[in-house]
């Protein structure tokens, strides 16, 4: 780790929330590759003096000393100032031109270095195509009792499969929802008639059908894909779900498509239930973004909501 390496993580520990100085965090360097990234391993320590942080799983650590680093930031500007006032003198009899030329290249910022971000490791799904279900229960549920067309299923990659569920302990027929971004299978969530709910392990967690609303001028926002479904079989194309329904409140996972995927949107319509939880998501979602132009319907269950919209 180089030194300016070093500071840039050091800036970014001293700028994470924090209640005390000592607290406990899933290490930057490994968590992503444990079974349970959620496990604190990582303890970091911060004081007026310096700090240091230690992973017990792995054994990364770093620590500093808030005076050295002062000692090493005022060298470093020190040098850049000499350099500055060297080059300066060496070019003070050059024509205006080229002194123009100089002064603008002394003067120049050092270029930024971006903050180090701790790796993240995704799992790709693995499906097993031999535990396809074809014409089963659950294709059935989603076309008589939710009324989602079986062209629209085709289209949307939904399928029915085999898959073992923790909930239950065996496998179980399970509706199936592929979690695509540009075309490549990033998750897939299983759903059985029970409600169970799983997701692919160790797999990055983004919103359901994101490819629909990428340079589109509005978007809609389900709590589920089934209600996404839904709003696609009355004609709506730009329509994507949180991954996590309405319980998930860390936003977190959708941080990366704010820019490339939302921020160009005039407008953005929030379509969630209104019992507790879809309240609770909504503002969640109105509070992280400061949205004060988003719309959102009064909100049915999906099997109720409106065929076409105003």
């Amino acid at each position: 780790m180089t030194r300016e390496e070093h500071a840039d993580y050091v800036r970014w520990l001293k700028s994470l929330p924090r209640r005390k100085d000592h607290f406990r965090m899933p290490c930057p360097e490994c968590s992503a590759t444990r079974s349970n990234p959620k496990d604190p391993s990582f303890s970091v320590h911060i004081t007026r003096e310096g700090g240091w942080a230690k992973c017990f799983h792995c054994d990364f650590a770093i620590a500093w000393n808030e005076d050295e680093m002062w000692k090493r930031e005022q060298k470093q500007q020190d040098r850049e100032r000499q350099k500055q006032q060297k080059d300066a003198s060496q070019h003070h009899n050059t024509s205006q031109h080229h002194d123009a030329a100089s002064q603008q290249r002394n003067t120049a910022q050092r270029k930024p270095h971006i903050p180090l971000q701790p790796p993240v490791h995704y799992v790709c799904p693995v499906i097993n195509k031999n535990k396809q279900i074809m014409n089963g229960e659950m294709m059935e549920y989603m076309v008589g009792r939710r009324g989602i067309p079986m062209d629209v299923l085709t289209r949307m990659k939904i399928e029915e499969r085999l898959e073992f569920l923790p909930q239950t302990g065996k496998e179980e027929a399970c509706i199936c929802f592929p979690y695509l971004e540009d075309g490549v299978m990033k998750n897939m969530k299983f759903r059985d008639a029970a409600k169970h709910f799983k997701m692919v392990k160790g797999a990055e967690l983004i919103p359901w059908n994101i490819d629909a609303i990428k340079g589109k001028e509005k978007c809609y926002i389900t709590e589920g894909e089934i209600d996404a479904l839904s709003l696609i079989a009355a004609g709506l194309e730009e329509v994507v779900s949180v991954p996590n329904g309405a319980g998930g409140a860390n936003l977190q996972w959708l941080d990366r498509f704010v820019e490339s995927h939302f921020d160009d949107k005039t407008e953005i319509i929030l379509a969630m239930d209104t019992d507790k939880r879809g309240v609770e998501l909504r503002d969640d979602w109105c509070a992280a973004w400061a949205w004060t132009a988003a719309r959102w319907w009064p909100g049915e269950k999906a099997a109720r909501m409106p065929t076409s919209i105003c």
